[in-house]
């Protein structure tokens, strides 16, 4: 027979030998290296630093980012109509830049059979051009009564055949770029927008103004996008945080997957800015990035915390070894899993359309970044802040008991043990020095000895 010191000291020697053949399995060369790294204080703030100055980095380049997608399909390379185009571009290189802007001007639906041209619309071709005239990336603006006294003709083609509608035409060079097109759509988008409202000139003349072309479809296209964001920050990101706490039952643990969102979508936006500089980037693409960005930093989240919830509560180990085990066991299928969805998305960059093409771009980068934060960022914060995170840890209550009886038990097997006779090796005995004796009345266990996910 053996005292119950030694059967203590036996049962946390096996424990930390199978934690130790766990880490040091030849097949694993990978994931030792990294949880050397993970493990060490240094390391944790040198990721928490990066980190920091990425996200820094992505609220300034963020925004540019937005602006710099476009909704213009070029045709794939080699293709007739990609020829045709390379072809007049160097012929006429100021034609093949230019951007159009439509203001097409008709009376309200009551005075639909009276004549368009009048001092109304005369006032109004005449405000818009002054409006205009002086922005550089406007090069001419063409309508009838720009052209009535001098080209009579040619004003009369912009003019319909019941003389009930015209249009104006402001064409915009877009070697300005996009950022420059776009406020010219804002500031005419503005001025019609004055002149509807009561008392405005063409309320009062009972006429309407309809803006469309390439520049104001691109215009709406990104503040349609920008608008989307923000209304799936507001509804998805709160219905997928309120599914993590029903497994996870912690608020401290909530903060990690928001923090995960937030970081990954940021630098993931800074990383495709200069990807966007030189190549055309769909406008749906930051959409496709902020839902991977969310599913994936929260998935990834869930596989992580559950399991480190589990060897703290569960299994009864210190902060250091429920750290380590948790990117063992459920590290390696966030990994796995990533890296198969990246190869998939991956795919799309294979397709000869650039819409396609800037989404895989678009969709690796936010995976690649929800990996890496998953794996480098969340161990680091649980590393650096065990004290808040492990504070409001609970049970739920469909196995409260059991844990609570695992840890009553193993309370007192580990007090007699520690107090009659300290193992050799052991120092102390505290929390973290020491991986603890499992209870003597629980079955054994066996979480070590399989590289199962029991999270999986």
């Amino acid at each position: 027979p053996h005292s119950a010191a030694q059967m203590a000291g036996r049962m946390m020697g096996k424990r930390k030998d199978r934690l130790c053949r766990c880490l040091q399995s030849p097949e694993k060369a990978l994931f030792r290296t990294w949880f050397r790294v993970a493990q060490s204080r240094a390391c944790s703030i040198m990721f928490l630093l990066i980190w920091a100055a990425l996200c820094g980095m992505g609220i300034w380049l963020g925004p540019q980012f937005l602006l710099k997608t476009s909704t213009e399909n070029d045709p794939p390379p080699g293709s007739p109509s990609y020829i045709a185009h390379d072809v007049f571009k160097k012929q006429f290189p100021e034609k093949a830049t230019d951007s159009s802007v439509i203001v097409y001007i008709t009376h309200t639906e009551a005075y639909r059979s009276v004549s368009i041209l009048s001092n109304a619309t005369r006032e109004f071709t005449r405000m818009v051009n002054e409006t205009l005239s002086t922005n550089k990336v406007v090069k001419r603006i063409d309508g009838y009564y720009i052209h009535e006294k001098t080209l009579p003709l040619v004003a009369m083609n912009f003019v319909s055949p019941q003389e009930n509608a015209t249009f104006l035409l402001i064409t915009c060079n877009s070697r300005h770029g996009r950022g420059a097109i776009n406020e010219v759509a804002s500031i005419l988008r503005k001025k019609v927008e004055r002149m509807h409202k009561p008392g405005g000139l063409l309320a009062q003349s009972n006429q309407t103004a309809y803006m469309l072309g390439e520049v104001v479809m691109i215009y709406d296209s990104q503040l349609e996008a920008t608008q989307n964001l923000a209304l799936m920050d507001a509804i998805v990101l709160p219905l997928a945080l309120l599914i993590f706490a029903f497994f996870l039952h912690s608020l401290t643990l909530m903060i990690i997957p928001l923090v995960s969102v937030g970081v990954t979508i940021i630098v993931g936006f800074a990383f495709m800015y200069p990807i966007a500089c030189y190549v055309k980037v769909a406008a749906f693409a930051p959409s496709v990035m902020m839902v991977l960005s969310i599913a994936m930093s929260i998935d990834y989240s869930l596989f992580l915390l559950t399991r480190y919830r589990e060897e703290i509560l569960v299994n009864k180990r210190n902060n250091k070894d429920s750290v380590c085990l948790m990117l063992y066991h459920a590290g390696r299928t966030v990994f796995v899993s990533g890296i198969t969805l990246l190869i998939t998305f991956a795919t799309l960059m294979l397709f000869p359309l650039q819409a396609f093409r800037s989404m895989g771009m678009a969709a690796c980068i936010a995976i690649t970044l929800a990996i890496l934060v998953s794996l480098s960022l969340t161990p680091a914060l649980l590393l650096l802040f065990p004290w808040f995170f492990r504070r409001f840890l609970s049970c739920p209550k469909c196995c409260r008991a059991r844990c609570c009886c695992r840890g009553k038990a193993h309370t007192q097997f580990t007090h007699t043990a520690i107090t009659t006779h300290a193992p050799t090796g052991t120092g102390t005995g505290t929390d973290t020095d020491t991986a603890e004796a499992p209870s003597a009345h629980t079955p054994r266990d066996t979480s070590l000895d399989t590289d199962t996910d029991t999270d999986t």
